[in-house]
């Protein structure tokens, strides 16, 4: 990306850090997706997000807001974490079974400080040699790095600065949102592996209200990420062509309430039964079309596609 043009400010609250970690490994680490464990009030077992790394780590996060500055206002030049505070957050991130944790982050606000790294460092050389999982840490420093390596990061978090020097591109804003909703599970694989019916057809409905007003939500209720609806794109032929993938997904909701009505499709909590096979064909094949037609308009703006093992469904039908 060059030269660093700002200086991005963590977010103000506990909530918006946690979703900003998750929205950052979602990024850089892709490759099975990640999750937010647990919700407010319940026992989180040392973290706060779980999924896979790059080489396949199973790997938590403990998100940690922390001030930056004193109560005097004065800017700190060290980080408020505590060995104590470490040793008792791995203490119940151990408690984590089938699987157990391969590697735990702590994601902080704090700036860099080189008197925690050592903390950190001695704790994890020690666990590694009792092969227990590893610890790291990720300063703000370091989530600033990442966010400014990623611009569909700056564009979901920190619009005001792309807008400041002059790099915003509205196109590039709302499909990169856009792109965000079919990375979910619910595009990346045949229908008869989805998690569950309610996340299939929740992402689908998600996707949906996304591309009209701008928000997409995750399945929790949490707002992901914020654009504007598709209708402001610049090109007639991309509005065209997200407007075609609004219909599609339209359909595979309708036929998804006939399947359930027929007595068609299964819902389970952990997977999702088909008992049609037509049924099923349809269902990848509007998914197939809606990602095909996603990946031109993504290309045409000089954007990453979405990968998915759907795009390989019997070669393309």
């Amino acid at each position: 990306m060059g030269n660093i043009t700002a200086s991005l400010l963590p977010p103000q609250t506990w909530q918006e850090f946690e979703k900003l970690t998750k929205g950052v490994v979602d990024v850089i680490w892709p490759q099975h997706g990640w999750h937010h464990y647990g919700s407010q009030g319940q026992s989180q077992s040392g973290i706060d997000i779980f999924g896979y790394d790059h080489n396949n780590n199973f790997t938590g996060f403990q998100c940690k807001k922390k001030s930056l500055t004193s109560s005097n206002g004065e800017l700190l030049n060290h980080s408020l974490l505590t060995k104590a505070l470490i040793d008792s957050e791995i203490i119940a991130a151990e408690e984590i079974k089938n699987p157990s944790l391969d590697q735990l982050i702590f994601a902080t606000t704090a700036s860099r400080d080189t008197k925690i790294q050592d903390i950190i460092r001695d704790i994890n050389h020690q666990r590694i040699n009792h092969g227990k999982f590893k610890v790291d840490i990720w300063f703000w420093e370091d989530f600033q790095a990442h966010i400014e390596r990623h611009d569909n990061l700056l564009y979901w978090y920190y619009t005001d600065i792309l807008v400041n020097v002059h790099r915003y591109d509205k196109n590039v804003h709302f499909l990169s949102m856009l792109k965000m909703a079919f990375s979910r599970p619910a595009y990346a694989r045949e229908i008869r592996g989805e998690e569950s019916g309610g996340d299939f057809i929740k992402a689908i409905k998600d996707t949906m209200e996304a591309i009209q007003t701008g928000k997409l939500y995750n399945r929790r209720g949490d707002l992901l990420a914020t654009s504007f609806p598709y209708t402001s794109l610049t090109q007639q032929e991309w509005r065209i062509a997200i407007g075609d993938i609004y219909k599609k997904l339209d359909e595979i909701r309708k036929l998804y309430q006939k399947g359930l009505q027929k007595k068609e499709i299964r819902e389970h909590q952990t997977c999702l039964e088909v008992l049609n096979n037509e049924l099923a064909d349809q269902f990848n094949i509007l998914r197939v079309d809606c990602l095909k037609s996603l990946n031109t308009v993504l290309s045409a703006n000089k954007l990453e596609s979405v990968d998915s093992e759907l795009l390989h469904y019997r070669n393309h039908y």
